[in-house]
């Protein structure tokens, strides 16, 4: 057994029991299509992912200020540079598995490891994260803390509660009035001759998906190619147990989406979507509403929604997962780092506060207080 194989094993044992996008099916779906290098570090009872990113990448360049939400603004304190990023692509938590109560102290060595693999490939920096403020995690939290990681509090996740009854059990915990607006944007997009069906993963291999995801890459600015868009694609529907959203109408495809249910821990996880632009009716009725009876159909009761477009997932029942990323400078840090990671931390909570319609300022409650351990 070569070394990588004997990682790959250990990696696989230790994430059995975690998360979806943590176990080795869902890495090796994203190995190799962002980052200059990767490996698998392990220490007693741990293991982490380590992914060395930078802002020249050939498709979706990473810094630490994207990494901590600060693209737009970034602190002038922030390195440039490669970054040793310690999480899960394409899913909101940090890339460590393994038993923390059985690896009592191990987070100090396992952090050890990958700052001396950022070193060697001339990073500036270490990210874990982001962090979800869960009881699930507060060993991690601690681990990292000790080892002097400072905590910058990321945008939160967008998370939706649901049981067997779907989207109508969805709709009678809203509001009267946000009822009538949901039932709306159905009424109308159906009328429009729009549908959304449940595929087999492999029809996510369609051109016209790529096509799709393509435009909303580039829609953010990303240099993808339409073959990085298909790639994209193909890799999220190599994952076992995924299937296709996909939203047509009298003009074709208007919008496609590829999610996978982890049966265990029975949540349900978006690997992409992509809609026409400015087509809310399609993103609405693909991205939420037929979301929430695919997911009820196959045991799912918690749904992940991301961190953008905060007023329209709180409106139609969703709360706010509280997220933190730990961050490491690797050269000398400036004497005041624990104020500057804080100040970084009001202005993210500040921007989603400005974003949330009235009378929600109450989810950002327990962000503030460090709460949110459910």
């Amino acid at each position: 057994m070569t070394p990588q194989q004997a990682t790959t094993d250990r990696w696989r044992h230790l994430a059995a029991r975690a998360a979806l996008p943590l176990r080795e099916p869902w890495m090796a779906a994203e190995q190799g299509r962002v980052g200059r290098a990767s490996a698998v570090v392990t220490a007693g009872g741990l293991a982490a992912r380590a992914l060395l990113v930078d802002a020249d990448e050939p498709r979706t360049g990473y810094t630490l200020a994207d990494l901590l939400d600060q693209r737009h603004s970034p602190p002038d304190w922030l390195p440039g540079g490669p970054t040793v990023f310690v999480g899960a692509l394409g899913a909101r938590l940090p890339a460590v598995v393994g038993d923390p109560a059985a690896a009592a102290g191990g987070h100090r060595a396992l952090l050890d490891r990958i700052e001396e693999w950022a070193r060697d490939r001339g990073a500036r920096a270490v990210a874990v994260g982001p962090v979800p403020r869960t009881a699930e995690w507060t060993e991690l939290e601690e681990g990292l803390t000790a080892a002097g990681y400072r905590p910058v509090t990321q945008l939160p996740e967008a998370v939706l509660d649901v049981d067997g009854t779907g989207l109508a059990g969805v709709l009678e915990r809203l509001p009267r009035g946000q009822r009538k607006t949901v039932r709306r944007q159905l009424r109308v997009f159906a009328a429009g001759g729009g549908r959304v069906e449940v595929l087999p993963a492999e029809r996510a291999d369609d051109p016209r998906a790529a096509a799709l995801l393509h435009d909303h890459y580039r829609k953010f600015g990303h240099r993808s190619t339409l073959a990085d868009a298909a790639d994209r694609l193909h890799r999220a529907r190599a994952l076992p147990g995924a299937f296709v959203l996909s939203a047509t109408g009298d003009t074709g495809l208007r919008g496609v989406s590829v999610l996978a249910v982890d049966p265990v821990r029975r949540e349900l996880f978006s690997r992409l979507s992509a809609c026409r632009r400015d087509d809310d009716f399609t993103w609405f009725n693909l991205t939420f509403y037929a979301r929430i009876d695919a997911a009820a159909a196959r045991g799912a009761t918690t749904l992940y929604y991301g961190d953008t477009t905060y007023t329209p997932k709180v409106q139609r029942g969703c709360t706010l997962r509280g997220l933190t990323t730990y961050v490491r400078l690797l050269d000398a840090e400036p004497p005041d780092l624990a104020r500057r990671c804080a100040a970084v931390s009001r202005s993210v909570l500040d921007a989603v506060r400005a974003e949330l319609p009235r009378g929600h300022d109450h989810l950002l409650d327990p962000l503030e207080a460090g709460g949110n351990r459910g």
